[in-house]
């Protein structure tokens, strides 16, 4: 139907209808929300209604929608010794206006954000309505990290903490001893040029 007229001729009978087919066959496979790069894939024959689509809404730590199970869910012995929450999401099916759950797994895939591309040791949890923290197994290709789950809720990247910028800190110090050191050594210089 997108063809025209020239790209229709070139298909034999019948083959428009096939690559059609294949496409709905897919499409009822996996679904795809552009804004955060997420791909939820049906896994074991789990296929997704025409009218199911996927919501990802990428979280931000002034958001009102940051519950407060989430909140205490955040706590660094919750997440992992060393590490830290670096982006959370909320992933969820929809069919109409009604939140759904697969009837199965299915593998998500969400694209790395270019701010996490030095981050370390790069993995998935899951944090549940009551509060309860999840780690999944983690896939991680340098371009997407993926997990196999089927229970949508937020899910979060975490990774190792950066390690704390000491060389700043030697800055300031060296910055304020040689400002100190400065001043001293005018100071002694004004006491032996006046006379006595």
């Amino acid at each position: 139907q997108k063809l025209n007229a020239e790209q229709r001729a070139l298909l034999k009978p019948g083959t428009a209808a096939k690559l059609s087919e294949i496409t709905d066959a897919l499409l009822k496979l996996m679904l795809y929300n552009a804004p955060n790069d997420v791909t939820v894939t049906g896994m074991d024959g789990v296929a997704f209604a025409p009218d199911v689509y996927l919501v990802v809404t990428l979280v931000t730590k002034d958001a009102d929608s940051a519950s407060s199970t989430v909140s205490q869910a955040v706590q660094p012995e919750s997440v992992g010794e060393g590490k830290e929450i670096v982006k959370l999401y909320t992933i969820s099916l929809y069919k109409g206006e009604t939140a759904i759950e697969p009837d199965g797994r299915v593998q998500v895939k969400i694209k790395i954000p270019d701010d996490l591309r030095g981050r370390t040791n790069l993995e998935i949890i899951r944090i549940g309505d009551d509060g309860n923290v999840t780690k999944f197994a983690t896939s991680n290709d340098g371009t997407y990290i993926s997990f196999v789950t089927d229970h949508f809720s937020y899910y979060a990247i975490v990774a190792d903490k950066l390690p704390f910028p000491w060389w700043i800190i030697l800055l300031i110090v060296l910055a304020l001893a040689s400002f100190f050191f400065v001043i001293w050594s005018r100071r002694r210089k004004k006491k032996k040029i006046q006379p006595a």
